[in-house]
């Protein structure tokens, strides 16, 4: 027989589970802020340490989960069932660690086990049912979410849940009537919005799909997925212009006004000494797939428009992003062709008066980052790239800039700018090697982040660096990156910091 305190956690999380969060990763229990879980994770260690009960366990394994700590949630639960083996609020909650680490067979284990042990458990079926979908096994989804739905006709999640499932098994009629419940009873449900917007899509209801995933993206403005589907209705209604500019939105991740907020949407990796939310459990995968997704748009929207230099340039982003050098470069150059090479003044791309009210920003930026004042050249230079986004040399030192606060990845995003506008400069290259070779080390041996850091250092050389002192640091830099000297890390870091300003 279960305790009381046991029963008061099983309640608890009952109503959670109830509150399907819209967001983008599919988070099912409640939300707080990075302060609380911290908070909370003090707390019932203390707890644990002073009464080392299944209770406590379990409260600690759930502030451990949102800390990102997933294996040491696991560990916490699995001693919590130890004491307890037939909680089956602890064993919902081990399928959602596994849910949230994409170990979907695990997922579904437990949550049988939780299913087993007490098939009355609205909250098994539904974690259950979203894992389901996560395998596309949409026929096993829909048996859940209709359980789901016996016992709470009004769920919004179950509606939401069946709905998904009916689009998996291309019954576009259902799903749409299912998600127009769901929407009934949450009109803030961004993923209720997609999902109807597909169906309508699927069904050729092109200007219906655009307005649903306006909906989602104004819920969720990086909902990545809603962008793309919408971009895709552009282009078959034949606006063009708009799906590029949906597209740009959809690969860049970040703008120029506020460039560091990308690590609020991007989150980061969980690592045994981080104790950052990662609200995107498998977010690397995502981006690959939605980027994927963006190519084959670009490349229908280049048949249409061969040469077309912002289909041209933002499709050598995405490359970028997906590691095609190669394929990015002759996009980049195609993009570039009849511009002047590596310009030191107005580049040909955008207005010159733009460039001209940029140039005095930029130097302000380039005065900054002499000083190593980095937090003020970001901002020069961020203003700068408000006022001329095609400003290659600002990407660049914008790149230095941010490397020197330690934020890698906004850094790399920088470079790909950069050389979007300078693809034949090997200074650029260079610095990408660098700050890949860098993100590579803070990942923990990431190998798309190493063999990543050693195509750049090549291509750097492949674009005559201008002395043979710069020939020989760059064989230097990939000899280190090939040979993964750790000891290295230092002088890799102050390479980066003191780039000479572009």
């Amino acid at each position: 027989m279960m305790s009381k305190r046991t029963s008061v956690i099983l309640s608890v999380l009952v109503g959670l589970l109830g509150t399907l969060s819209p967001s983008y990763s599919g988070e099912i229990f409640m939300q707080s802020s990075p302060t609380q879980y911290s908070s909370d994770l003090r707390e019932w260690t203390q707890k644990v340490q002073e009464e080392p009960t299944a209770v406590n366990y379990t409260r600690r394994a759930e502030a451990l989960r949102r800390l990102g700590l997933r294996k040491e949630a696991v560990d916490d639960i699995n001693a919590s069932l130890n004491m307890e083996p037939t909680n089956v609020a602890t064993m919902v909650l081990k399928g959602q660690v596994y849910f949230e680490d994409g170990l979907f067979p695990e997922a579904v284990g437990s949550l049988n086990n939780a299913i087993k042990t007490d098939p009355n458990f609205a909250g098994g079926y539904l974690l259950r049912a979203l894992t389901y979908l996560r395998m596309k096994e949409y026929g096993k989804a829909l048996d859940d979410a209709n359980t789901v739905l016996k016992s709470e006709p009004k769920s919004a999640t179950g509606l939401l849940a069946r709905g998904t499932a009916y689009e998996g098994l291309r019954k576009y009629s259902d799903a749409i009537e299912d998600l127009t419940a769901a929407i009934a009873v949450n009109p803030n449900l961004d993923k209720a919005y997609y999902w109807r917007a597909e169906a309508y899509q699927n069904t050729q209801q092109y200007q219906k799909s655009v307005d649903d995933y306006l909906a989602a993206i104004k819920i969720t403005p990086d909902f990545r997925p809603a962008q793309i589907g919408l971009a895709l209705s552009y282009y078959k209604m034949g606006k063009d212009t708009e799906a590029l500019d949906v597209l740009s939105d959809a690969i860049e991740f970040h703008d120029a006004d506020d460039l560091l907020a990308v690590n609020t949407y991007e989150g980061r990796k969980a690592t045994d000494t981080n104790d950052t939310p990662d609200p995107e459990y498998n977010l690397g995968q995502q981006i690959e797939e939605d980027l994927k997704e963006c190519l084959v748009i670009f490349d229908d929207i280049l048949k249409d428009k061969p040469g077309d230099r912002d289909a041209l340039r933002e499709r050598g982003i995405a490359n970028m992003h997906l590691g095609k050098f190669k394929e990015a470069q002759k996009d980049f150059v195609a993009a570039n062709k009849g511009l002047p090479e590596n310009p030191s003044e107005f580049s040909g791309l955008g207005s010159e008066d733009a460039y001209k009210a940029a140039v005095p920003l930029y130097k302000k930026g380039n005065e900054a980052l002499s000083n190593r004042d980095y937090a003020g050249a970001l901002k020069a230079y961020q203003d700068a790239i408000k006022q001329y986004p095609q400003f290659g040399r600002a990407w660049h030192n914008m790149a230095i800039a941010c490397s020197g606060l330690g934020d890698n990845f906004s850094a790399e995003l920088c470079c790909i700018h950069a050389i979007s506008f300078r693809p034949s400069d090997w200074k650029l290259w260079r610095t990408l090697g660098n700050v890949m070779f860098s993100e590579y080390k803070q990942d923990k041996g990431d190998p798309k982040k190493l063999w990543a850091s050693a195509t750049a250092f090549n291509e750097a050389l492949l674009f005559n660096p201008d002395t043979e002192a710069d020939k020989n640091e760059i064989r230097h830099l990939l000899s280190a990156v090939k040979s993964n000297e750790r000891a290295l890390t230092p002088q890799i870091n102050f390479q980066i910091t003191t780039m000479p300003i572009n």
